[in-house]
């Protein structure tokens, strides 16, 4: 196997790894308030954290942009590769 593929694998193997640790709650941003506040939060933690539909779009939870954006989803994922009940716990939708 070539350099480039075995990279190219290692980083799969990472991205799945993450997948598999990964955190998601369902959340809900229905105001500028909730965005900025969320953004804030998410902006404050060093770790990733990503906002997604759940199935065709995903975006930087520490984007501002991209959480307004999420203002046009039906149902809004957040995705993260550690534990973050304890900052987003006011944005979670109990199901």
């Amino acid at each position: 196997m070539g350099g480039a593929d075995a990279t190219a694998e290692k980083k799969n193997k990472a991205k799945k790894e993450r997948m598999v640790h990964s955190m998601k709650y369902k959340i809900r941003l229905d105001t500028m308030t909730d965005v900025n506040r969320f953004v804030k939060i998410a902006t404050g933690y060093p770790g990733r954290i990503t906002l997604t539909d759940g199935d065709n779009f995903t975006v930087s939870g520490k984007s501002l942009l991209g959480a307004m954006y999420t203002m046009e989803w039906d149902q809004v994922y957040c995705e993260s590769e550690n534990e973050i009940y304890h900052l987003i716990k006011d944005f979670i939708v109990e199901e």
